[in-house]
């Protein structure tokens, strides 16, 4: 089984993409925050970044998968 930290990155924020709008809109009332998402694979973090974009947040991105994140932030073993 893996561990909570193999499923994300230490002090990023972690969202069902079921609960996507609701949580963020609590956190980030602004829309105009850059949002940059990410999943295991990148699949749910698409479909994130449309509903998002559908509650208006304009700068959202699809950061793709976890393991494709951390070697774009140097954090890869």
């Amino acid at each position: 089984m893996r561990s909570v930290a193999e499923h994300s990155i230490e002090g990023d924020i972690g969202i069902s993409h079921g609960d996507i709008v609701q949580e963020v809109s609590e956190i980030f009332p602004d829309k105009h925050i850059k949002i940059r998402l990410y999943c295991r694979s990148g699949g749910r973090a698409g479909k994130a970044m449309s509903v998002l974009k559908e509650a208006q947040y304009i700068n959202v991105f699809n950061a793709g998968g976890l393991d494709d994140v951390r070697k774009k932030r140097g954090l890869s073993e």
